[in-house]
């Protein structure tokens, strides 16, 4: 158990793997021995919990729950031990303690290796060229040094709209000749088609209007209809 926990594990994976309960496993770890059969020790229980009139000083966890004075426990604020003082000790219940140990108790070995701070970035701006510091986890994605500089380069080289319409066009482009997707559009649309015949034909219908409407759409339409035209007659010359 030592060995798993000088390797960076938490109490509950050790205990997992052990199949012992968390609360043994810190008590091996940190070499503990319980003081309660100690007349001593027992005084100084009983003392701070009449200090503290029989009540859990914490109460975030047990705030609806009815708490018995079996239920209480002395609980040491610097995690010590052997530090017994009355400055030093504090009523909990047990549902309290084990919440207080879980949010607040934060072993050192495990504070060096695993919560290391992120240092900042130093980042140069695409605009501007200045020098600016952001968080590591934003390193990625920043590429301006203000808002400022973001919206300028946004006017400057076309809004975001803009840059996916081309993005868009180049694309299509790319893949307008690509015989697998033209089979797998078409199977698409046979699908479409035969699950409600009407609403396809109204929507080809729509958009067969809108683009009418528009006389730059309907030139390239009339121009890609005579060209289709012209290249199956060329097709049905060549053959007979």
């Amino acid at each position: 158990m030592i060995e798993l926990r000088g390797q960076g594990l938490t109490y509950s994976s050790i205990a997992k793997l052990t199949g012992v309960s968390r609360a043994r496993v810190h008590q091996i770890c940190s070499n503990y021995k319980s003081p309660s059969s100690s007349q001593s020790y027992q005084n100084i229980h009983n003392s701070i919990l009449v200090r503290d009139n029989f009540r859990c000083q914490w109460g975030k966890v047990c705030k609806d729950k009815q708490i018995e004075i079996g239920d209480l426990v002395v609980h040491h604020i610097d995690f010590d031990d052997e530090n017994n003082s009355s400055n030093n000790l504090i009523t909990l219940c047990k549902f309290c303690h084990g919440g207080f140990h879980a949010t607040n108790h934060i072993d050192e070995k495990i504070k060096k290796n695993i919560m290391k701070p992120n240092p900042p970035v130093e980042k140069k701006c695409a605009l501007c060229g200045k020098k600016y510091y952001i968080k590591h986890c934003k390193s990625s994605r920043n590429k301006f040094c203000s808002k400022k500089c973001h919206g300028i380069s946004s006017r400057k080289y076309g809004s975001k709209r803009e840059k996916n319409r081309i993005r868009h066009n180049a694309w299509y482009q790319r893949h307008k000749n690509d015989i697998y997707r033209k089979l797998k559009n078409r199977e698409h649309n046979k699908i479409q088609y035969y699950k409600d015949p009407e609403k396809s034909r109204s929507a080809s219908r729509k958009s067969y209007q809108k683009m009418m409407s528009d006389p730059v759409k309907r030139q390239r339409y009339l121009e890609r209809q005579r060209r289709y035209y012209y290249e199956k007659r060329s097709k049905l010359k060549r053959l007979t």
